[in-house]
């Protein structure tokens, strides 16, 4: 396991702060992986009694571009204003709402 979410880590460039995250995500897409334990099914559906909706998964640790409003723009490198910025999309909940997480 720690294996993956260094791997995570890594590929994601992410620093070892987001250890926790990637736990997380980690287990989620772990539970929902068909396993030698449980033959033909998932560790989700043994627990829970249905096949586990993987819909909302996404690549944790892209990056994601989020929009500026108009009136919250700065200038950029250029002398025109930036119309987005850059953050980690960190998703595994399940639910249709995503976490972006910005870090210097």
């Amino acid at each position: 396991m720690e294996e993956g979410i260094i791997s995570m880590l890594h590929q994601a460039g992410l620093p070892l702060s987001f250890w926790g995250e990637a736990l997380s995500a980690f287990i989620h897409v772990w539970n929902r992986t068909p396993t030698s334990a449980v033959p033909g099914r998932t560790p989700y559906e043994t627990f829970y009694g249905v096949k586990p909706d993987v819909s909302m998964l996404c690549v944790w640790g892209c990056v994601a571009y989020v929009h500026i409003q108009k009136d919250k723009r700065v200038g950029g490198s250029l002398g025109s204003p930036l119309h987005s910025n850059s953050a980690a999309l960190l998703c595994h909940s399940g639910t249709p709402f995503y976490r972006l997480q910005w870090w210097s």
